[in-house]
This record gives structure tokens, C-alpha cells and sequence, in this order.
């Protein structure tokens, strides 16, 4: 037996995620632990859209596929930009939303908009799946969830209920984890543009070096200049 958040550590660390981007908000401050604890390691990022394309460039120089988890609400919103990036370039991504209990009532709670507004629509069109996780026994669907970014080189959504995050949970086969380099092959253009924006740092720190020297030798100069000028008006005296 083991809790919900830990299972899905488990199930990321399964298809090679080693690591997730996020920025901490109140309905995934558990989930965030357990992350951890499950042996993820946590990069906590300014805003959520830096977190969103962090999670986009180390898919893109890695080869992975990436994790982002952020909050219910303004957290979500804050990402539609860096995901429909992600949708647009073929970028592989688990969106990780915590969010407040997932029933049909709708409460207005902490970042909600309306009774009536559903935030997984929002990502509909820019995603290639939108799964809303309410119950245990839905968990064994964020394993398709992950093999459809895998094999469609696109982001998902995955919104989780907090109330579940300390369930237990007993699952004994899991699925095969997918290798992602059949599916994003559009990881080798880029890093090689990534080499190339690299390279092109080395010129500017030689430029400096040489300056330095320049610099240096210039002094070297002036002060032998100096020292001449010293010389001869002490014989002339």
C-alpha cells in the first residue's frame, strides 16, 4: 500500500522523469512532498510560465519527456501559453494540477472563477488529453495519460483532487514504461541548435580574455614608458 502522491512519483520516475518544475501553491503543497519523497527532484521557479518553459527546454535538451506541476486556478491559467507552445512544437509534458475536490457541485473555493467554469476546457485544444482524476480508481488511467504524450510528442493535463493526494492506493502490475525517443524526434534539430547557441558564446569570452591582455600589456607598457622618462632625467641631472 502505498499514498496517491507516491504512486504517481513512482509512475513518473517509471518513464524517466527525474525531475519536475513548479512554482508551490496551496492545493499541491502535499503532492509536492510526496514528489519528493517518491525521488523526484524539485525545481521551484519564479511564476508559473517560467516554470512552464523550464519544464519546455528540458524536454527539448534532454530528449524527455518533462513534468510540471502547478495549482488549481491562477496557477493553470498562468500556463496556457507555455503549453500551447509545447502542443504547437511537439514537446512532450505531464501538466500536474492539484486542485480543489472534484465533484459536480462546483463549490466556489480559494481560485475558483464560477460555479460554472470548468478549467480543464481551457487546455482541450492544446493538449492531446485532459484527464480529471476524482476517485482511486480512476489512477490506473494516468498511466494512458503518459503513453499518449509519449506517443503523440504532445502535452496532457492531469488534474488531481487534493483530497486524494493521502489516499491509499494498491496497485500491483503496472504498465510498461514507453521510450520517448521513437516518438520525439524532433529533440535532435534542437539540440544541436542548442550546441550552436553555445558555440557562439566562446568568440566573446576570448574577445574578453583578449581585452584583458590588451589591457594588461598596455599598462606593461606605460610603465615601461615611465620608468624611461625616470631614467633619463636622473642621468641628465
Amino acid at each position: 500500500m502505498t499514498e496517491l502522491g507516491h504512486y504517481v512519483a513512482g509512475r513518473l520516475r517509471a518513464n524517466k522523469i527525474r525531475r519536475f518544475f513548479t512554482v508551490a501553491g496551496d492545493y499541491i503543497m502535499t503532492l509536492l512532498d510526496q514528489l519528493v519523497e517518491g525521488g523526484l527532484d524539485m525545481t521551484c521557479c519564479c511564476s508559473e510560465l517560467g516554470a512552464g518553459y523550464a519544464a519546455d527546454g528540458y524536454s527539448r535538451e534532454s530528449g524527455n519527456i518533462s513534468c510540471l506541476v502547478v495549482t488549481y486556478g491562477v496557477g493553470a491559467m498562468s500556463v496556457v501559453n507555455c503549453v500551447a507552445g509545447m502542443f504547437s512544437e511537439d514537446v512532450p509534458c505531464v501538466v500536474l494540477v492539484g486542485c480543489p475536490k472534484l465533484d459536480s457541485s462546483h463549490p466556489l473555493v480559494h481560485h475558483s472563477v464560477s460555479r460554472t467554469f470548468q478549467q480543464g476546457r481551457c487546455f482541450e485544444e492544446i493538449t492531446c488529453e485532459v484527464l480529471n482524476i476524482d476517485s482511486v480508481e480512476q489512477l490506473p488511467l494516468f498511466d494512458c495519460a503518459i503513453s499518449k504524450a509519449v506517443s503523440c510528442s504532445k502535452p496532457v493535463l492531469v488534474q488531481i483532487g487534493c483530497n486524494l493526494f493521502k489516499e491509499h492506493v494498491n496497485f500491483v502490475g503496472h504498465p510498461r514504461a514507453l521510450s520517448v525517443s521513437g516518438a520525439f524526434t524532433m529533440n535532435v534539430p534542437r539540440r544541436g541548435f542548442t550546441i550552436y547557441c553555445r558555440n557562439l558564446i566562446q568568440p566573446t569570452r576570448q574577445s574578453t580574455n583578449l581585452n584583458t591582455h590588451t589591457h594588461t600589456h598596455a599598462r606593461t607598457h606605460t610603465h615601461t614608458h615611465t620608468h624611461t622618462r625616470t631614467h633619463t632625467h636622473t642621468h641628465t641631472h
